[in-house]
């Protein structure tokens, strides 16, 4: 059985390594992340999905208690969400979100 990283790639239609960048099909830059442009939109972290998203969907996400606050080296990420397993019938709909969040970004 797919492991649920690899079954939110084929829900995306993301297939293997693809270099160079296409700037809109989204695509996988290695084992763990997801990007578009070659910026990271999604990332496996663990057993968690990481989201780069706006702050203040973030900041929702953790109030609900459908994410966690992203903390590297004791700094509070703003724009990354950690989905655990749990969450899991989310991830292809926040997935889409922060996609479109990375592709629209300046």
């Amino acid at each position: 059985m797919a492991d649920r990283f690899e079954k939110l790639a084929k829900s995306l239609g993301i297939g293997p390594v693809t270099k160079p960048a296409d700037p809109i099909k989204p695509q996988r830059m290695n084992a763990n992340a997801f990007c578009i442009r070659n910026r990271v939109f999604a990332m496996r972290v663990g057993d968690d999905l990481v989201l780069k998203l706006p702050p203040n969907r973030v900041t929702d996400l953790v109030q609900a208690k459908v994410a966690s606050s992203n903390v590297v080296g004791g700094h509070v990420m703003k724009e990354w969400a950690n989905l655990p397993p749990s969450t899991e019938k989310k991830w292809l709909a926040l997935t889409k979100e922060s996609l479109d969040y990375v592709r629209n970004k300046r």
